[in-house]
């Protein structure tokens, strides 16, 4: 949008007269700007508070000035776009007829021809007054108009604007077979999620990208909030096949949205001077028929969600003092047309100029016609696509830079609808429906890197460059052997000790009998009651979390939730009884074996430690690196398993020689 006050025409690209029809993408059904933006504002009162045809009207000359709001408009003749409540609130209103007449420059009379209160004939653009031939079904005897609104309005009308918006961003669609969502087929409306006040603000979630009213960000119901209150009859999951932790790393929309059935633009080219947005790859056209699969990007609360990444391309001129100053479609368009001739569309999924010597045919073409532009201090022409920026050098060759400025920032659009069942969701087949070679969740965020300043694509997915999560994830695609190879390490361990045990001198486990009276052994007594008892518990707890028995997590604890917190409070009390008891020891019983606190097994200390430390770093996981939680883990586990084996094989070899002495043999 140009200035409100300029020095010359050359910095004025979109004033606020063209920016109503400017932006439009026919080919994709998405209209100019002024389509979806219902009126008023901006689009009736000028910087300065007025209204532009009035204003006009009474200062001719302001359409030879170079004042951004009225260069070159005809706001006088056009009249002005006022507020159309008709647009959300009238069933059956004709967003064509609005948007058809808004190109003709009829602005005044778009709300009339979009309402069907009468039908608008010429056109201001073709030098016309238009007229209107009113429909007098719409009108009482005393030439009122009566219309039937809706206070909540209509999906369909939600859609004159969501529908071609958010099918280039996200692939979306409503009332599609081809790209169904479970929410629209169980007949939910747009406003039961996004209810609105009479003051017509609207709840939202949280957009990755847009500063739209982020002051509304996460004011409408989650996921979570809805199916676990059951409002308007959401089921309540109950995600038997899903490890609890993956539910407090996953968005709920990663499972639930697996795929879509519409291909969203993966990019933007405006090579041309005319705005071009292409194809996923296999698909013909934006909006096209195509099963593609969501990449993934981490969220602000470290949650990973799915998201289009979407490719946009820019040329800029590099000013004296590094700022980048984006080129104006005009620019673009006067110099393509120099060099058109060199150009060739090669992939429908791909902009027009890739290659380097396309690059370098354009940025030349740029640095000729933008020669002795005063809206800059040097001309420098750039090309940003993929994190790179081109451009030539003094003895003209071109020259590849990482790309730090602001155009190198990922435009990660956010998927939330397009719902599938749960029969359809990840992990409804399984583990490898993620953990697989092929599997596209964990290769979306993993598959790129930079290299030298040269962006390195692979499988069409993005990374930082810095990320360890690649090491991470080959963890992850033998996840499931790990659930098999620590019970076997469990049965080794527990052969290893009872064999070193039935081959070694008798050393019976310490005991308290063995002890000199005092007070307080009662008080050591009850501290090991609670030592054994709270490792059982953690066993067993520990067991369900790591065969991902969800059901037996129900049964016994409600919910994956209460039973995570129990087990941190049962580690606590685990730990403060071993503590108690060596306190205790040191101070009334110097003498008595260090054993009878760890188990009495070698080792038992250091393991123990091991599982303190990596179980306080899961209690505060939020603060952790996937990478150092996912090490915590597997030291945890091990480190629990080990003991459980050597406790286990203590005990298993105690009670043997103790029923083989009952049975008058030898010790």
């Amino acid at each position: 949008m140009a200035k409100k006050n300029n020095g010359f025409a050359e910095q004025i690209d979109l004033t606020s007269f063209s920016w109503v029809t400017a932006g439009a993408s026919p080919d994709v059904g998405k209209p100019g700007c002024g389509g979806c933006h219902p009126g008023g504002g901006g689009m009736e009162y000028d910087r300065d508070g007025f209204r532009y045809d009035e204003r006009l009207r009474q200062n001719p000359e302001l359409a030879a000035s170079f004042d951004g709001d009225y260069f070159q408009s005809k706001w006088d003749r056009s009249g002005v776009v006022e507020a159309d409540c008709l647009i959300c609130h009238l069933p059956g209103y004709s967003f064509k007829e609005r948007v058809k007449n808004l190109d003709m420059l009829n602005y005044q009379w778009a709300i009339v021809a979009g309402s069907g209160v009468g039908l608008v004939n010429g056109s201001v653009q073709a030098g016309e007054t238009p007229k209107v031939v009113y429909n007098k079904r719409f009108f009482n005897d005393d030439g009122k108009i009566v219309f039937s609104l809706e206070a909540e309005p209509n999906s369909g009308n939600c859609l004159f604007c969501h529908g071609p918006a958010d099918m280039l961003k996200r692939g979306f669609s409503w009332n599609d077979h081809g790209n169904h969502d479970i929410h629209n087929a169980r007949n939910i409306k747009c406003s039961h999620c996004h209810p609105g006040n009479k003051e017509h603000q609207l709840a939202k979630g949280n957009e990755n990208l847009s500063t739209v009213r982020d002051d509304l960000d996460g004011t409408m119901r989650t996921c979570k909030q809805c199916h676990e209150a059951g409002y308007m009859g959401a089921p309540k999951p109950e995600h038997r096949k899903v490890r609890p932790n993956h539910l407090e790393k996953l968005g709920c929309e990663v499972c639930h949205i697996p795929q879509l059935g519409r291909s969203s633009a993966f990019g933007l080219d405006i090579s041309t001077g005319k705005v071009r947005l292409y194809p996923r790859s296999g698909a013909k056209k934006v909006g096209g028929e195509l099963i593609w699969f969501p990449e993934v990007s981490m969220g602000l609360d470290r949650k990973l969600y799915p998201v289009n990444a979407f490719r946009p391309n820019l040329f800029t001129s590099k000013e004296v003092d590094g700022v980048y100053v984006p080129l104006f479609a005009r620019e673009l368009e006067k110099a393509y047309k120099t060099v058109s001739a060199q150009f060739k569309q090669e992939a429908l999924s791909e902009p027009l100029i890739s290659t380097t010597g396309e690059i370098t045919v354009m940025l030349n073409a740029l640095a000729a016609t933008l020669k002795d532009n005063p809206r800059f201090q040097r001309v420098l022409p750039c090309y940003h696509r993929d994190g790179v920026v081109y451009h030539l050098d003094t003895a003209g060759k071109l020259t590849m830079e990482k790309d730090t400025s602001w155009a190198a920032e990922l435009n990660n659009f956010n998927i939330s609808h397009n719902v599938a069942p749960t029969g359809m969701a990840l992990g409804s087949k399984g583990c490898a429906d993620c953990h697989a070679e092929r599997a596209a969740i964990f290769a979306s965020w993993l598959n790129g890197k930079h290299e030298e300043g040269k962006q390195k694509l692979m499988a069409r997915f993005f990374v930082d460059e810095d990320s360890r999560v690649y090491y991470l994830d080959q963890l992850h695609k033998y996840n499931a052997a790990k659930r098999y190879l620590i019970p076997l390490l469990f049965a080794a361990v527990f052969t290893l000790i009872l064999f070193r045990e039935s081959r070694a001198k008798v050393m019976p486990m310490p005991t308290l009998d063995r002890l000199s009276p005092s007070g307080m052994l009662p008080v050591v007594a009850l501290l090991l009651l609670v030592r054994n008892v709270g490792f059982l518990f953690l066993a067993c707890t520990g067991l369900f979390f790591f065969f991902n028995k969800i059901n037996l997590i129900q049964i016994f604890f409600a919910s994956p939730e209460t039973a995570m917190t129990l087990h941190w409070n049962g580690g606590i009390v685990f730990v403060a009884s071993i503590l108690g008891c060596t306190v205790i020891r040191r101070l009334f019983f110097p003498k008595m074996n260090t054993a009878i606190c760890h188990f009495g097994v070698s080792g038992g200390k250091v393991l123990i430690t091991m599982m303190v430390l990596t179980g306080a770093g899961m209690i505060f996981r939020k603060q952790l690196t996937p990478e150092i939680l996912y090490i915590c883990s597997l030291v945890h586990t091990v480190a629990a398993f080990v003991l459980m084996a050597m406790y286990a094989a203590k005990i298993y070899h105690g009670i043997s020689r103790k029923l083989y002495s009952l049975q008058g043999g030898e010790q």
